[in-house]
């Protein structure tokens, strides 16, 4: 799945751009979390987001 599509299925739901690659990261767990998404489709986002520099607000909440 390309950025492009990534940051197109954000903005159409959203209606505005994302702040960062790790709100796109966020947006998708919650897709997944919420069956909107499967599994395989959710971790192939987030291998192509975390390759990107991508940090889940959950992750970073622990590391504190």
């Amino acid at each position: 799945m390309l950025m492009n599509t990534l940051v197109a299925s954000y903005e159409n739901e959203r209606r505005h751009a994302p702040d960062s690659i790790h709100a796109l990261l966020d947006y998708y767990q919650m897709k997944y979390i919420s069956q909107k998404i499967d599994l395989l489709v959710y971790k192939e986002i987030y291998r192509f987001l975390y390759k990107e520099g991508a940090v889940s607000s959950h992750d970073q909440f622990h590391r504190v």
